[in-house]
């Protein structure tokens, strides 16, 4: 709701002001359409505190539940993804959804670039609601939190490995129990072009659990900032793999990290020589040679 209307009143808004005054002579058509752009600003704006507003009083009451199969929150949280990556540009082409069948369970694995990956997700596997692991700092805010713990999410403390083993262990029952879960096993966004290397205990999720486990890559995310909406953005998500996760249950999982954020990678190159638009551009190449010498990216 909030993103159809958002689009019929920042589309038809500015248009009737800018005829309005041009058609009656009321202002010259320079400062009409001056007029019509800051229409279309305080469209956004007032649809951006409407949706904080909800975000709010929905996570408030719907974090009891903690549950992303609820239709009412998972629609709503929908509709909010869709409302966020329209009005920041993010165009999102999908390859390989096919290879996902309804009514399966999943432990998704995705690579991380940017703050709004989960919500390019949540559009891009909209069909198969899920909850997802997240970092316990984001606890401290109460929006994110809210509606992380309405879709079922569960935190976890990465510099604690007793708490962290506590909340793995929370993950695999709701994923027993019949939920699909996403986890990002970098632990941390990337924010370039290359990506940090897999933690191999999240993929002790994945082999005590009977579901497929799905390996995503992305790419672009990493191209958008919050200052700056409208601005065409793409971004691809590729489906890399589908895995028993019976056929893993006994391997080692950092043999089985270093495989899979190998495939991401190969996914992410795949994506950037097939694509003209996704070629990384010199700048982004300087970026990730100043990030590799602080951060163990590759």
């Amino acid at each position: 709701m909030i993103y159809i209307l958002s689009i019929i009143c920042g589309i038809s808004f500015p248009i009737i002001s800018f005829l309005y005054l041009t058609l009656n002579h009321i202002t010259a058509w320079w400062v009409a359409l001056l007029i019509a752009i800051l229409v279309v600003v305080l469209n956004l704006l007032v649809f951006c505190l409407i949706s904080i507003f909800f975000l709010y009083v929905l996570g408030r009451h719907y974090k009891k539940l903690n549950d992303p199969k609820n239709p009412k929150i998972w629609r709503f949280m929908l509709d909010i993804a869709r409302f966020s990556c329209f009005w920041l540009g993010i165009r999102i082409k999908v390859d390989g959804i096919e290879k996902l069948k309804k009514g399966e369970k999943y432990v998704f694995y995705g690579n991380h670039q940017s703050y709004i990956d989960p919500l390019i997700f949540h559009i891009v596997l909209h069909d198969f609601p899920h909850a997802s692991m997240y970092k316990a700092v984001i606890d401290k805010y109460n929006i994110a939190s809210y509606m992380a713990k309405a879709l079922g999410g569960v935190s976890i403390e990465r510099e604690d490995d007793r708490k962290a083993m506590v909340s793995i262990i929370e993950i695999i029952k709701k994923i027993k129990s019949g939920l699909n879960f996403f986890i990002f096993p970098e632990g941390t966004r990337s924010r370039g072009i290359g990506m940090h290397h897999f933690k191999a205990g999240s993929f002790k999720i994945a082999q005590k659990v009977d579901a497929k486990m799905v390996i995503l890559a992305i790419d672009g995310s990493y191209r958008k900032r919050l200052t700056v909406p409208f601005i065409y953005t793409p971004v691809y998500v590729k489906i890399v793999d589908v895995v028993d996760t019976n056929s893993i249950a006994n391997e080692n999982t950092q043999e089985l990290a270093t495989k899979y954020e190998m495939l991401v990678k190969q996914g992410q190159l795949d994506i950037r020589n097939k694509h003209k638009e996704m070629r990384t551009s010199k700048k982004d190449e300087e970026k990730f040679l100043i990030q590799k010498e602080k951060e163990n990216v590759f």
